[in-house]
């Protein structure tokens, strides 16, 4: 899976970076899909993972979005704006 930052900004500062991948693989861990990697910049994140076959990936997505953006924007003040790119 591989998604950006609304517009493609850099979004997130290179020393949040491996705590947003570790929130990330946890709720996908959450999920019973098994993170195998997750990386990305400050635009952008790609996620290797095995999709629990009783989950549509559409909902998998829709869940990491959105919680990924609500405890990003409730971390820090520089964080209140940020969302991923839709789609």
């Amino acid at each position: 899976m591989v998604f950006s930052s609304k517009n493609r900004v850099d979004a997130i500062p290179q020393k949040h970076l491996a705590e947003v991948h570790a929130y990330i693989a946890g709720i996908l861990k959450d999920h019973k899909c098994p993170v195998i990697c997750v990386g990305g910049t400050s635009n952008h994140v790609h996620i290797l993972f095995a999709l629990d076959r009783n989950k549509p990936l559409t909902e998998i997505v829709r869940t990491v979005k959105s919680s990924t953006t609500r405890w990003i924007n409730g971390k820090t003040p520089i964080f209140t704006h940020f969302c991923w790119q839709d789609g």
